[in-house]
């Protein structure tokens, strides 16, 4: 399946850290000194907290921090030795988890997430990212254990909510935040995070048994039905372009942007050369395109003005495009495999 999303140069902001700061303090100024390994440990600790510039001393200093957060330390203690030096060191792995460790075990569980969810953030480099993501998991699997057999169904909730928003590419955790939506009776929400995994080979059996058993719960009524044409396991859907123009798109939950072939942008007398340029993902790897706000965009009796959309050549679309998340986000949508059905309900202002 083809995925796109927009690529911008702008900065995402990182979540709190577990212990509620909302912002990193500014860098301290940084020594030249080598840490002096000759004093006690805890001296050694601070020196380290204090800031390091040498490479060598920053491997040590770690060690060294979680060893005493380690050692027999009131948790209360340890966490906020790991916490300081996460300030210093945010992309130290060890000491993340050794922290996401100790609030698990303290049922602080969303500021364990948090703390892994920041982790990620700070990782450039792909092959830590790998590894940082297998540990991650290990950890999750063990408090997932314990929310399930003890913990409040939000809290489950919450805790997998914030690690789909940070890991979108991980679909167990998607399912996990289903299925406790469920437990909540958000059956709504449930039925849209179950959208983005009908087509996972892994979990599309499981997703469609839940999708079906929701839709016997869900007042349908205030839906707008939208027809739908399968093609293998996905769905082509009708829609018109600045209400005068019709296309049928692919509906595609991956993309975060909707995307038109850019031969049917120009015959329908669409000006490309007026939009912006920029880099967007596909699966085959980033690609120059034009983004450009098009006057309108309708499925059904849902109509959505302003849209913006990228374009593609033709050997990168389906159909004539795909149908991306800024225009089903607008929605409360279902789409419904058994009746090849798009269901799409408007956003009220609260639910934004």
């Amino acid at each position: 399946m083809t995925t796109t999303r927009e690529v911008t140069a702008n900065e995402t902001e990182l979540p709190a850290s577990a212990t509620g700061e909302s912002a990193r303090p500014p860098e301290p100024e940084r020594s030249n000194e080598t840490i002096d390994d000759s004093i006690d440990p805890r001296e050694r600790a601070r020196q380290c907290l204090e800031g390091v510039s040498n490479p060598a001393d920053r491997e040590a200093c770690s060690d060294l921090v979680v060893a005493i957060a380690g050692s027999d330390l009131d948790p209360l203690e340890a966490r906020q030795w790991l916490t300081q030096w996460l300030l210093e060191a945010p992309d130290d792995i060890d000491a993340a988890f050794a922290l996401a460790g100790l609030l698990a075990e303290d049922g602080e569980y969303i500021a364990a997430a948090e703390t892994l969810a920041e982790l990620q953030g700070h990782l450039a480099n792909p092959v830590a990212q790998d590894a940082a993501l297998e540990r991650v998991r290990r950890l999750v699997r063990g408090i997932d254990g314990r929310l399930s057999s003890g913990a409040e169904p939000g809290v489950r909730r919450d805790f997998y909510r914030l690690l789909v928003t940070h890991f979108p590419a991980q679909q167990d955790w998607r399912l996990s935040l289903a299925e406790s939506l469920i437990s909540t009776g958000e059956h709504q929400g449930a039925m849209e995070m179950l959208n983005f995994l009908l087509y996972d080979p892994e979990f599309g059996e499981r997703t469609e048994r839940l999708q079906r058993e929701l839709l016997a719960r869900v007042d349908l009524a205030d839906y707008d039905a939208v027809a739908l044409e399968a093609t293998g396991s996905q769905f082509i859907v009708g829609a018109t372009l600045n209400d005068v123009h019709d296309l049928r798109l692919l509906i595609d939950t991956g993309a975060s942007v909707t995307a038109l072939r850019e031969s049917t942008l120009r015959r329908f007398g669409v000006d490309v050369s007026a939009g912006r340029r920029i880099l967007i993902e596909t699966a085959g790897g980033a690609v120059p395109s034009t983004l450009l706000a098009m006057p309108s965009l309708a499925v059904g009796g849902q109509r959505v003005p302003g849209l913006e959309v990228v374009s593609l050549g033709a050997g990168d679309l389906p159909a004539d495009g795909l149908l991306g998340m800024n225009f089903l986000g607008r929605f409360h949508f279902v789409i419904d495999q058994q009746r090849n059905l798009l269901l799409l309900q408007p956003r009220r202002a609260t639910n934004l």
